[in-house]
């Protein structure tokens, strides 16, 4: 459900590396300031959390590696979700289609194709309706524990 939640976030903000890992740049070292980023320009760990309609931030992260993989990192101690203080790690992919836009697919096999720019440590991505925009995060993959045991 989870990964449903996410495509609809990343196409109408509705409401819901490190270590080794194949995972780019970080999400934010360098200036990279393009507006049709290549996979590797937009790999690293990027910060999506925001506000709900209800007032609470939704936690959460989202890994792009250059291997054409994503990771979700979904924390369910915040306040929105009310839950376990653990991540929720769910994995999709990411297919570089040329000129900044993205297929993304989710675990689930939900397609959608967004657009993305990158400036500096922000990305900004749309899908012809709704834009938002992530920040880089000098989090790594080994940050996000516990992982829950779902």
């Amino acid at each position: 459900m989870k990964k449903i939640i996410v495509l609809l976030f990343l196409s109408s903000f509705l409401v819901a590396c490190g270590g080794g890992s194949d995972s780019g740049d970080g999400g934010g070292s360098g200036e990279i300031n393009t507006d049709t980023p290549s996979l590797a320009e937009i790999s690293g760990v990027w910060d999506f959390t925001r506000p709900t309609s209800v007032g609470d931030d939704d936690v959460f992260y989202m890994v792009f590696r250059t291997n054409g993989s994503y990771i979700e990192y979904d924390y369910l101690g915040d306040a929105f979700n009310n839950g376990t203080p653990c991540y929720r790690r769910e994995l999709g992919s990411i297919t570089d289609l040329g000129n900044g836009d993205f297929e993304v697919i989710d675990g689930q096999g939900n397609r959608l194709v967004l657009h993305f720019t990158r400036s500096g440590s922000l990305l900004t991505y749309s899908d012809g309706t709704t834009t938002q925009t992530a920040s880089a995060t000098p989090l790594q993959e080994s940050d996000f524990l516990p992982e829950c045991a779902i």
